[in-house]
């Protein structure tokens, strides 16, 4: 059993150097920052709607640095289902508040999948989104009273953008390259906010191995990089047990190390938790982040023409 894991964490830290380096002039994190992607990757990439065997529907909640003043707080709501036996879609709708600032987003995204061997199948797909984001200006608390560049509310209006990525799957492993935001976005208003939507770029891939009849593990590997930003690695090591409950460690490039639970409570509800400490000085102000999901899942109604993966995470 442990040769099994070793040996599998030793290929996918292979593999992510190659990708990482190819990919180096690109580098992390505008974007809300989700420790439980691994059970709905459609938030980072577009190309898996539709490709897990179960369509879903979920919320999720994350407060971030519980404690300080303006920390980030996000929920979403997405859905994941097939349109048709080859085409997959995805719905999701985000909120992320940081500080005096909000950024609503509504996404939608279309996957087509095409077999490449016997094996490996790879997925393609595109995303549109419509955004808003709005600074509470008058919510602050303002040292100078009636300064009339805090007495009112910015907002950006609704502005477009797209996405795109790629997936190759097979069975038990998975890789895949995103960029959520393809196009880069600059609000500015009365020159008192200026804020810049980059692009962001995600590079992951996992695989799960059987280690008895009743436990297999799923590794798995997340680099996200965002141009002048520090690079960001997740690491996550899922344990799961009959199918229904899901348990282990995730490590983000010795920032944070959190730990993740996730239980099946029958064949159409899951709900998961993570919990994360950070790594860095902001300990000092704070020691926790929580963030919890609940899914509905069922079976589609149209048989994909191409295999399924057993187990996405």
């Amino acid at each position: 059993m442990v040769r099994q894991i070793l040996k599998a964490a030793v290929k996918l830290q292979l593999i992510f150097l190659l990708m990482v380096v190819a990919f180096l002039e690109a580098t992390a994190q505008q974007d809300p920052v989700y420790g439980q992607y691994i059970f709905n990757s459609t938030i980072i990439n577009p190309a898996q709607a539709g490709v897990f065997r179960q369509s879903q529907w979920g919320a999720l909640y994350r407060n971030q640095w519980v404690g300080i003043d303006g920390a980030p707080i996000t929920q979403s709501f997405f859905s994941n289902f097939r349109l048709s036996q080859t085409v997959g879609a995805a719905i999701g709708v985000y909120n992320d508040e940081i500080g005096p600032l909000n950024d609503f987003t509504v996404q939608a995204d279309v996957a087509y999948p095409v077999r490449l061997n016997r094996n490996w199948s790879l997925s393609g797909g595109l995303r549109v989104i419509g955004s808003r984001i709005t600074a509470n200006l008058a919510e602050l608390n303002n040292v100078q009273a009636g300064d009339p560049n805090f007495n009112q509310n910015i907002s950006s209006g609704i502005f477009f953008n797209m996405g795109l990525g790629l997936l190759v799957y097979s069975d038990n492993a998975f890789f895949g390259f995103s960029v959520p935001k393809a196009i880069t976005r600059e609000f500015e208003s009365q020159q008192i906010l200026n804020a810049k939507m980059k692009q962001h770029y995600f590079l992951y891939g996992g695989t799960t191995l059987n280690l008895n009849p009743s436990w297999t593990f799923s590794p798995s590997v997340m680099a996200r990089m965002v141009a002048n930003s520090p690079f960001q690695m997740d690491v996550n090591a899922v344990f799961n047990y009959n199918n229904t409950l899901d348990v282990g460690p995730m490590l983000r490039s010795l920032d944070a190390l959190g730990m993740l639970i996730g239980l099946r409570v029958n064949e159409k509800w899951y709900l998961g938790y993570q919990y994360e400490y950070p790594l860095q000085k902001i300990q000092d102000a704070t020691r926790q982040t929580h963030e919890i999901s609940l899914r509905f899942l069922w079976e589609s109604r149209f048989t994909a023409r191409i295999r399924s993966p057993r187990y996405f995470i």
